[in-house]
């Protein structure tokens, strides 16, 4: 089997779902192989996930996450600056790796205070027009 890694943080199929407890359940040796890996959450879905026909549905970015190079263990807060790193002309530049158009569904992290830069994001979210 080949390994395949990132972000732990995805929007699954109901079959690929089955598909990934019907493995772990079948294959307990492949789940405790994993068992004292470090980031083991970013490992075993995308090693099942890759391996299987799922592959080729697989779309990388449906998370937008500035990995702030200041401090690279932690992403950083999501501000208006982010928002209007959203704009239609930054937007169009989103691809994945196999040159997929990519538009983030989701977002982190939010401070507990951000009802100003949620309603921004609701805002330019209707100005965008879909490819």
């Amino acid at each position: 089997m080949r390994l395949y890694a990132g972000c732990a943080w995805w929007a699954l199929t109901e079959d690929c779902i089955k598909y990934i407890i019907n493995f772990i359940e079948s294959n307990p040796s492949f789940f405790s192989f994993f068992k004292y890996s470090l980031c083991s959450d970013e490992i075993i879905f995308h090693a099942i996930i890759g391996n299987l026909p799922f592959m080729k549905n697989v779309v990388n970015g449906v998370m937008y996450t500035d990995w702030d190079p200041k401090n690279r263990i932690l992403p950083a807060t999501i501000t208006k600056k982010h928002v209007m790193l959203c704009s239609r002309e930054k937007v169009e530049h989103w691809y994945d790796y196999r040159g997929k158009y990519v538009f983030p569904l989701f977002a982190r992290k939010f401070a507990p205070n951000s009802e100003d830069v949620k309603k921004l994001i609701k805002e330019k979210l209707h100005t965008i027009e879909p490819n």
